[in-house]
């Protein structure tokens, strides 16, 4: 009954905490993970289970934890389970990369991308992307692809598997931007943080480009690597 009086009156005083002070619950964990959000149980040296602000709760034996404080929370920066999440706001994504056709014929090609991004939540960004392909073999072959470029996080740490999809038009560089056709380049990669302010990436995908004048669609395997920041 103590034990059951002593959770109550500390879930009630962390409602009131949040409600009145704008403050956060953080829990640092002795391997480094930072998590964020409302301690909404606490079991006296045994345990805590604590609340993110993207619903996901997490339990952690009081061995696991280093110590647990209260910080101010930025809610523009919002706050997500280790600290490490992509934060919402403007990024901008560098892309380099190797691209092998599937056909054969010398028409692999070098790849770079640039993307001004949205990020919408932890989980989910948007932007438009420009780029240029250079055929090894085929130098008079310089193409720029324009493009929008989606993207799906399917976690809120550190290192973060994601699925991408830019879907575009390409014209000619060297051919007074001549129409080449559709190109459409799904992915699926891995983001690692490197930094507060950067990440980076590795993918490997498919982009298939359509060259209109020649009635044909040019399939290529992809691998790159890029940074965000």
């Amino acid at each position: 009954m103590k034990k059951l009086l002593f959770v109550s009156l500390f879930v009630l005083f962390s409602l009131i905490s949040y409600a009145q002070s704008g403050y956060i619950d953080v829990v640092y964990l002795k391997n480094g993970t930072i998590v964020k959000g409302m301690i909404i149980e606490m079991i006296p040296n045994k345990s805590l289970k604590i609340k993110t602000a993207d619903e996901k709760v997490f339990s952690y034996e009081i061995n696991e934890v280093e110590k647990f404080t209260k910080e101010p929370f930025d809610e523009e920066a919002g706050s997500f389970s280790d600290g490490a999440g992509l934060k919402k706001g403007y990024t901008f994504i560098g892309e380099l990369g190797y691209e092998s056709n599937t056909k054969g014929g010398g028409m692999d090609r070098l790849r770079f991308n640039a993307i001004n991004a949205y990020q919408i939540s932890p989980f989910f960004s948007a932007g438009v992307g420009l780029g240029f392909r250079y055929y090894l073999d085929f130098p008079e072959m310089r193409l720029l692809p324009v493009f929008v470029d989606l993207r799906a996080y399917l976690s809120d740490r550190s290192i973060a598997p994601y699925f991408g999809m830019s879907v575009g038009y390409t014209f000619w560089v060297n051919r007074e931007f001549e129409q080449v056709g559709l190109m459409v380049n799904p992915s699926l990669g891995i983001s690692f943080k490197v930094s507060e302010v950067a990440r980076m990436h590795v993918s490997v995908g498919y982009e298939n480009q359509s060259f209109i004048s020649y009635y044909s669609n040019g399939g290529n395997l992809s691998l790159g690597v890029g940074i965000l920041f």
